[in-house]
């Protein structure tokens, strides 16, 4: 998971390189975010895991590996509710969540992208900086 210092300092190299004409081989990078996905498994998926106990984060992680994503942790709740935490690229979560909807074995699917409190920081300090310059619509 590239930092967004990281990153910015990813895009300016590459800047500075192509304003004094050298030619690079850049390939696509793609950046990984971390999501929480929670779903509630079915009566079915239920009825199958209660005739055939397997380990489902094997079958989960198999999934993930596929759209080339990586499990951070699996956790199931008393009421059926599944959540994990996982990372990946935006577009290999929004494909995880069309496989597992359309598997049947979970509905009332979500995945949301989740922050760690150093970006958490990053976003205070940016908006303290402009905190005072913002008029709301009704101010006079």
């Amino acid at each position: 998971v590239l930092s967004k210092q990281k990153e910015r300092t990813v895009k300016r190299v590459s800047l500075k390189m192509i304003c004094r004409g050298e030619t690079l081989n850049i390939k696509e990078t793609k950046i990984m975010a971390q999501f929480m996905v929670t779903a509630t498994y079915t009566d079915a998926a239920f009825a199958g895991m209660a005739k055939n106990p397997h380990n489902r984060e094997e079958a989960i992680g198999k999934i993930l590996s596929a759209l080339d994503m990586s499990l951070e942790g699996l956790h199931m709740t008393l009421d059926g509710k599944l959540f994990m935490v996982v990372s990946g690229t935006t577009e290999a979560a929004g494909s995880l969540m069309i496989v597992a909807g359309g598997s049947g074995s979970v509905d009332h699917i979500t995945v949301d992208q989740v922050f760690s409190a150093s970006d958490q920081m990053s976003w205070m300090q940016s908006a303290s900086s402009v905190m005072g310059s913002y008029k709301p619509a009704n101010a006079q």
